[in-house]
């Protein structure tokens, strides 16, 4: 191909000529897109699928008992045990 082959975030970048089959260049900037729960993606510069959202957060039980903390964010509701 006659154009540039970048990563996913366009950071780093293989010059023309790119002969077919050649793996998009790798970066360690981060992705930092912004999740579906509003958090940042935490995982390099990268294609496809984002991995889930680790952040920790706090949040209500299943039956609003009490305030859950430091759970990862990914994780939905869950039980106090009461």
């Amino acid at each position: 191909s006659n154009e540039p082959l970048t990563c996913s975030c366009g950071f780093a970048a293989i010059d023309p000529p790119v002969v077919c089959g050649t793996r998009p260049p790798t970066c360690s900037r981060p992705c930092a897109a912004e999740l579906a729960c509003g958090h940042t993606c935490a995982a390099q510069c990268h294609f496809g699928e984002h991995p889930l959202c680790c952040e920790l957060v706090s949040r209500l039980c299943v039956g609003g008992h009490r305030e859950m903390k430091h759970q990862r964010c990914h994780i939905g509701a869950i039980s106090c045990g009461r």
